[in-house]
């Protein structure tokens, strides 16, 4: 019954994590995902309104480990093979 509480308690703190003291990212800045990663943060877009970086960021409470999709994740980010897209919908009349 505590794993269950502690588990809950976890997912509550990571949607509210960008507005706690010492968070590091400007909350304006974060845009939530929560899987597989909590936020991408585009740094610089509400202060200044250009995105100086972008940041992929986890929420980890009371000890938490990445799980292996994270880590793949940050490996992936590490190793510079991030990409931009574009998908183009027609419209019908």
């Amino acid at each position: 019954m505590q794993k269950a509480i502690d588990v809950n308690v976890g997912k509550i703190l990571e949607r509210v994590a960008p507005v706690c003291d010492g968070f590091g990212s400007v909350p304006r800045d974060c845009r939530p995902l929560f899987d597989p990663i909590d936020y991408v943060v585009f740094n610089g877009l509400s202060a200044h309104g250009e995105v100086k970086s972008i940041t992929f960021l986890d929420v980890k409470t009371g000890g938490g480990a990445l799980n292996r999709r994270q880590r793949q994740i940050r490996a992936v980010v590490e190793a510079g093979k991030v990409e931009w897209q574009e998908y183009s919908i027609e419209a019908r009349p």
